[in-house]
């Protein structure tokens, strides 16, 4: 989940959720997807010169081209329960000041008004 603040949410067993639930686990449109797991067309990433691995240190990267893919261009985001992807633990920093700050200036308007706020920060 991408919230209106930028940060993100990962759904996945890590969070304690079972991710083959049936409550959980059926195709759909979502707002984010783990960038280990992302299928693209071809002519979209090429078409997102913004897409400059120096704005991120390994994270938030695939957040911004997923923003782009639906507010730049459009189009939708879809989680496939069948798709299945290896992938060694990560070594993205997960806490990217600057990545953060970039996708809120970048963002600003689409996130804060097709985006939640953070539960942390619902009172």
């Amino acid at each position: 989940i991408v919230w209106n603040d930028a940060s993100t949410t990962a759904i996945s067993g890590d969070s304690g959720v079972d991710i083959g639930e049936s409550k959980v686990s059926y195709a759909r449109p979502i707002d984010y997807g783990s960038g280990s797991c992302l299928m693209v067309k071809k002519d979209i990433v090429q078409g997102y010169r913004a897409l400059n691995r120096n704005n991120f240190d390994n994270y938030y990267g695939d957040a911004d081209l997923q923003l782009y893919i639906q507010h730049g261009i459009g189009k939708e985001i879809w989680f496939q329960p069948s798709a299945v992807a290896i992938k060694a633990k990560s070594e993205s920093k997960a806490n990217d000041e600057n990545a953060v700050n970039y996708l809120k200036d970048r963002w600003k308007d689409q996130l804060q008004t097709k985006h939640l706020p953070p539960p942390h920060s619902i009172t």
